[in-house]
């Protein structure tokens, strides 16, 4: 069972939420969010979806790439529809 930060809002997270089920699953709608959660707790995975948080997929993307402690986990973009 892996744990995985899910970035996405409430629409396509339900469906990542169906997909992902018997993982451990931390939910954020923000960059803000996200960022607290990672600082919290060790994931295995981040899925960000494109419409995430105004369109700032890329701005957490940076954020996971410039902070050292959370490079090495791997980032997934995804599109999802329902």
């Amino acid at each position: 069972m892996a744990k995985i930060l899910v970035a996405a809002s409430a629409e396509p997270r339900s469906v990542l939420e169906r997909v992902l089920a018997g993982h451990e699953l931390c939910c954020a709608e923000t960059v803000a969010q996200a960022e607290l959660l990672l600082r919290k707790s060790a994931f295995d995975l981040i899925i960000c979806t494109v419409i995430f948080d105004e369109s700032r997929m890329f701005d957490l993307l940076r954020s996971v790439r410039a902070t050292p402690e959370w490079q090495g986990i791997p980032f997934v973009c995804a599109r999802v529809r329902t």
